[in-house]
């Protein structure tokens, strides 16, 4: 992949957080709860145990809004 290494590990979280089907968690993660996502609170402890055990960075966050090339 061609670009800053950040923004391969950001893409590589990103596959791994789709791939284990934790994409809403994530957006509801990212957006403070605000999208209406009936189990977004039930399943908190669930998404945190999973971005431990994936080694997902905190920074993953911080990259969303930010753009390496």
């Amino acid at each position: 992949m061609i670009g800053n290494e950040k923004t391969k590990i950001y893409f590589e979280s990103l596959q791994k957080i789709v791939d284990k089907g934790f994409l809403k968690d994530f957006i509801y993660s990212q957006t403070f709860g605000v999208v209406i996502y009936p189990d977004g609170e039930n399943r908190k402890n669930l998404y945190s145990d999973f971005i431990k055990q994936n080694n997902i960075p905190e920074d993953v966050i911080e990259l969303m809004y930010r753009i390496y090339y």
